[in-house]
């Protein structure tokens, strides 16, 4: 059975969500906040730590994570922390404007 978690961290805080592969809510929470360019990897894998660890498939999208070196260094805590697990990591720009368009044209304000 699929169990997705999502992650989605910025300047202010972390959110989280986990569902089963029909989409129902299994948990959620709030976690201090995780701009991949103000926290270095030993505070985000104690960030990590608290989420759950039976995962199947995590998408973490942090503030902070532009470039392909920052990505590199995100998918390697990623897998650190979530071995078994299907990953994909971004930032949080990507992340937001999936949510809200999906496969869709559109504009953010932000």
């Amino acid at each position: 059975m699929k169990r997705v978690l999502g992650i989605e961290g910025g300047g202010t805080k972390t959110e989280w969500l986990l569902v089963d592969e029909s989409g129902a809510r299994i948990g959620s929470g709030v976690l201090p906040a995780a701009n991949l360019r103000l926290i270095d990897d030993e505070t985000l894998a104690g960030v990590f730590r608290v989420l759950p660890a039976d995962a199947t498939h995590v998408g973490v999208f942090l503030a902070g994570c532009v470039t392909a070196a920052d990505r590199e260094r995100l998918q390697a805590c990623v897998d650190k922390a979530w071995p078994k697990a299907a990953t994909r990591v971004g930032s949080d720009r990507e992340s937001g404007f999936a949510a809200a368009f999906g496969g869709r044209d559109g504009v953010a304000v932000i």
